[in-house]
């Protein structure tokens, strides 16, 4: 009982951030347009078909796109994972970033998404950079946040 009492139990907070589904919006309004073709259009019946099934399979495409790409934050690390058949990950630890970077158009701003940039000073290209993430300066804000914490621990 004593050796249970004696362990400090850390709680690391996890936040997990993903792509935003307004900067697919191009992309579903031409998902749409073959369910348009597909129940409008009376050419034959293998087109509409052909079209039902298009519609289903991007659809499909996108929402495994959006779910699969996320950026984990947690206490310690900053990760990025990626792909679908072909996973990525790539982790930075705070106390290695040395620059964020959010890059927003007018339109990304307007929708509040964009891209988060990190580097950790071991060259002049970025570490990880996450394109089409929903609320990017919220995530930096959150990052930023987590770094103060960990620069406080280390000086005391």
């Amino acid at each position: 009982m004593a050796e249970v009492l004696d362990k400090k139990e850390v709680y690391i907070s996890t936040k997990t951030y993903k792509q935003s589904r307004i900067a697919y919006l191009f992309y579903y309004l031409i998902t749409f347009a073959f369910l348009f073709l597909a129940f409008y259009v009376k050419w034959n019946q293998i087109f509409n078909i052909g079209c039902f099934v298009l519609f289903f399979l991007f659809l499909f495409y996108f929402e495994i796109l959006i779910s699969v790409n996320q950026l984990i934050v947690d206490d310690k690390k900053v990760e990025m994972r990626t792909g679908f058949l072909k996973h990525i990950c790539k982790s930075v630890p705070l106390y290695m970033i040395s620059d964020m970077h959010v890059k927003q158009t007018l339109l990304q701003s307007i929708f509040h998404y964009g891209t988060l940039e990190l580097n950790t000073g071991g060259g002049e290209h970025y570490e990880l950079s996450m394109h089409k993430l929903r609320n990017p300066i919220k995530v930096k804000e959150d990052i930023e946040n987590r770094l103060h914490k960990v620069q406080f621990v280390k000086k005391i």
